[in-house]
């Protein structure tokens, strides 16, 4: 009998030390899930997730907000509060995130009356199960508004302009002409 109860005294404090480790393991990642949150609302992004066997989308944060302005909820489209004539530009990146596991695309959003365009970025990375078929993929989405209205004053700028004006990438290539050098 005292062998069982020492036993048993053995797995008490056995069982008691594991659950106070899980205790402080749920401790450390509500504090990790809280500064996650804090970055990535200061950063004003968002987290976002496509499941290519369910084929749902799901973003939080601003990106939620700005996408359906529901909480974190699932949509069966890609991005599917994108502008209509976008939707191709956002298809192209997925198939091309296919070949090379690596999502990038820029698009609009529905208009809304009343507002200008509002853009958006979108990266991911793919996911890919045992057979390298893909299973998710999961990125950040971020407002580009302001970069994409900077863009277009720049360009009815370099328009307006009375002197010729090119820009060329270090690879040689014209990226910008004006009416002017033409």
């Amino acid at each position: 009998v005292l062998i069982t109860s020492y036993e048993l005294a053995g797995e008490v404090l056995q069982s008691a030390q594991l659950s106070e480790d899980l205790t402080l393991a749920r401790s450390r990642l509500r504090e990790s899930q809280v500064r996650m949150h804090e970055a990535v609302k200061a950063a004003r992004l968002s987290l976002w997730n496509w499941d290519f066997r369910r084929e749902r989308f799901w973003a939080s944060g601003i990106g939620q907000a700005m996408l359906d302005d529901e909480a974190a909820s699932e949509q069966s489209e890609l991005f599917g509060d994108a502008h209509p004539d976008d939707r191709p530009r956002i298809q192209r990146a997925l198939e091309i995130a296919k070949e090379d596991d690596n999502y990038y695309c820029e698009f609009r959003l529905r208009p809304v009356a009343g507002m200008s365009n509002h853009w958006m970025v979108a990266r991911g990375r793919i996911e890919r199960s045992a057979d390298g078929t893909p299973t998710r993929m999961f990125g950040v989405l971020a407002d580009i508004s302001e970069r994409k209205q900077g863009e277009e004053r720049f360009q009815v700028a370099v328009e307006a302009s009375p002197t010729a004006m090119m820009m060329i990438d270090a690879a040689g290539r014209l990226t910008l002409v004006n009416r002017q050098a033409e």
